[in-house]
């Protein structure tokens, strides 16, 4: 997943450390374990998606259980979701720099291929606001942070001490 490859990166830029299994398996843990985080990892590749498909081959039925399934408050699922299109705005931009407008057809082409119905279910929530990067950063920084809360273990302790740093 780009996303997690951009926070891994994210990671060991500010902790200015290489990037290594132990930060890519918090990662991981975070995704797994925060509805936040497997918020902002739907929502980020739906738009990315988004921008390559043609309309109405997008499934958001991932995205929509989830976002129905958890007891996170509106406002809170809100915000992440603005997270999550400032890295999908990111990712788009430098995946256009491979996919020229040609490949773009030929995706198109190649879903009205495979996929003969549409589907017709609506994403449950959008938004086309971003964070400008400190705002981002910062963001991320608190929802990996907050993940601390449910662990304990020293060898992690020099992420978090550099996250609490950070903002």
């Amino acid at each position: 997943m780009l996303l997690g490859l951009l926070l891994n990166e994210y990671l060991s830029t500010i902790l200015d450390v290489k990037q290594s299994i132990i930060i890519e398996s918090f990662i991981w843990y975070c995704f797994n374990n925060d509805d936040r985080m497997k918020i902002l990892a739907e929502y980020c590749a739906h738009t990315v998606e988004g921008r390559f498909v043609p309309y109405g081959y997008q499934n958001y039925n991932s995205f929509n259980e989830i976002v129905s399934q958890t007891d996170l408050d509106i406002e809170v699922i809100k915000e992440v979701m603005i997270l999550a299109n400032s890295y999908a705005n990111e990712i788009i931009v430098f995946l256009e720099k491979f996919i020229n407008e040609e490949f773009r057809e030929a995706i198109k082409r190649q879903y009205k291929l495979d996929l003969k119905v549409k589907n017709t279910e609506p994403i449950t929530l959008e938004t086309d606001a971003c964070f400008d990067f400190n705002q981002k950063n910062i963001k991320i920084s608190a929802l990996i942070l907050s993940n601390f809360e449910n662990i304990n273990l020293d060898e992690l302790n020099f992420i978090k001490q550099g996250l609490e740093e950070m903002i």
